[in-house]
């Protein structure tokens, strides 16, 4: 809603060429104001040209997860609710990183997103059942991290029915820093191609575990575990990725 003029006359332009509709983002800021929202989306729709039925609406609540009793309240309340093209709510619940869970250990935190949206599933009065929308096994904001000056720890991020299981090991020491036989002993032994195979193992062990056929990252998840590969930290993060798509993929198509 917050788009500059030269940027609505730049949607204006591909919505004439393209003919393809366009998609309106709303996030928490605009919700906040629901009593004027109409009129402003009716403003911005005459600047650019177009109506609700050719908007996929997707209404994001970034790193906040609404709360249950209130959410079906507020999307009675959206503007033009049955004539939007398409409907999603997206927000997400996973943490902005892993300082909350202790090294070498398997933490399980709530995929509240998840609870929500089954929660309005189960309201029959809703006026419009929205598509579901996550973050994946990402927080929603990136952080500023600086491969020069931190030291990430080792960790797979893994998708349940209901939780997101978080396997940490410990962030390997610098070079400078083995500066003695000991210490390179020990930087070794933290090496990531010998944290990722135990935490691995560790995580094949867990009631979470699908099985190395269950998608293209249990599959990698499995041959790390037999060290037959290792991975960098943007490999994990696609592993982790393809398998919260494939399960949560199926879950939508295998409910009632």
């Amino acid at each position: 809603m917050d788009r500059v003029e030269d940027y609505a006359d730049s949607v204006k332009s591909a919505l004439s060429i393209d003919k393809r509709g366009c998609c309106l983002r709303l996030v928490e800021g605009d919700i906040d104001g629901i009593a004027e929202l109409g009129a402003q989306i009716s403003s911005l729709f005459k600047a650019i040209s177009t109506k609700p039925s050719n908007v996929h609406l997707l209404v994001d609540f970034g790193q906040k997860v609404p709360q249950k009793a209130t959410l079906p309240f507020l999307i009675d309340a959206l503007p033009f609710i049955s004539e939007w093209r398409t409907f999603t709510i997206a927000c997400s619940s996973f943490p902005a990183d892993m300082s909350d869970v202790k090294k070498n250990s398997i933490r399980e935190l709530e995929r509240e997103e998840w609870a929500a949206w089954l929660s309005l599933l189960s309201k029959s009065n809703v006026k419009r059942m929205p598509t579901y929308g996550d973050y994946g096994i990402n927080h929603p904001i990136l952080s500023d991290f600086n491969p020069f000056t931190m030291s990430m720890s080792v960790n797979i991020r893994y998708t349940d029915t209901l939780n997101y299981v978080l396997a940490k090991g410990q962030a390997q020491p610098r070079k400078k820093w083995a500066d003695t036989p000991e210490k390179l002993k020990i930087r070794a032994q933290l090496a990531p191609g010998v944290q990722y195979p135990k935490l691995a193992v560790a995580l094949k062990k867990h009631p979470a575990w699908k099985g190395k056929s269950f998608s293209w990252g249990d599959g990698f998840i499995d041959k790390c575990s037999h060290k037959e590969c290792v991975g960098s930290a943007t490999d994990w993060r696609a592993v982790g990725m393809n398998h919260h798509i494939v399960l949560v993929v199926q879950q939508i198509a295998n409910l009632p």
